[in-house]
This record gives structure tokens, sequence and C-alpha cells, in this order.
């Protein structure tokens, strides 16, 4: 009889870790999950390139995604080329980067790690003198928000 009576609590014990009682998961303490740099810089890549065509004739291309992390401020850096084109009569080209800073959150509904407070840090355009680089930066961070 004791085996048995172990062996419930023991089943117990475990959905309970597992979250098969909602509210009784809190009585063991908050959850964490441990991701490596490596393995967010994989699910990252898994959605790049990215092609989008903004204000009725730009195309613009992001890809080469570098993930950095900032432990101190609980942050991930991803860092991304651009590329950006028209399509009309006076064809134009530019390139550049993105730079993106978020947080991350687990979502328990379905399991998954989703971006939370981003932020657009840096959008700059390759060989712009510093004037013009600044007044893009601050007119361009809200645009690619």
């Amino acid at each position: 009889m004791n085996a048995r009576r172990f062996a419930v609590v023991l089943l117990g014990a475990a959905f309970m870790v597992l979250g098969g009682v909602p509210g009784c998961a809190l009585l063991l303490g908050p959850r964490t999950i441990d991701v490596s740099q490596a393995r967010l810089q994989d699910l990252v890549d898994q959605r790049f390139p990215v092609y989008r065509r903004v204000l009725d004739g730009f195309d613009v291309t992001l890809d080469a995604p570098r993930l950095s992390l900032e432990p101190e401020t609980n942050r991930v850096d991803i860092e991304v080329a651009l590329r950006a084109g028209s399509g009309g009569a006076v064809r134009a080209t530019m390139s550049g980067s993105l730079l993106v800073s978020q947080s991350l959150r687990f979502e328990p509904s379905d399991n998954t790690v989703r971006l939370a407070d981003v932020r657009v840090e840096r959008l700059a355009i390759d060989g712009l003198p510093a004037n013009w680089q600044r007044q893009i930066d601050r007119l361009g961070k809200p645009l690619a928000t």
C-alpha cells in the first residue's frame, strides 16, 4: 500500500510540474526557459530573406540576420542587411542595415517564444553624408517599425 501511495503522489507531482493543473505550477516557482544564442540564430535564419513592397514603389529586401544578446538589458538585437530599389522609370538602389532590439516572452497557450517590446535602434544607408544619415535614422525608424 505504501508503494501505491508513493506512486500516486509522484504522479500528482509530475502532473503539477508539467502544468496539468492550472495554478498549481505557481506553487513550484516561475518557469524559465533556456534557449542558446545558436538556437535563436537558427530560428531567426528560418525567417529570412524577407521581401516587401513599400510606398507603392520600393522593393525592400532584408537578409543576412546577425543576432546578439544583451544580458544586461535582457534584450536580443538583430541586425539585418537592407537593400531597396525602385521599379519605376528611374531605377535607384540603395543598401544599408537595420538594427532592431526586442525582448522575448514565452506564450504558454501554444508553447512559443515571441517578440515583445520591439524597437528600431538604427536605420543606416550606405554612402550617405552624416547629416543626411541622422535624418534618415530619425525619420526612417517609424517607417521601419
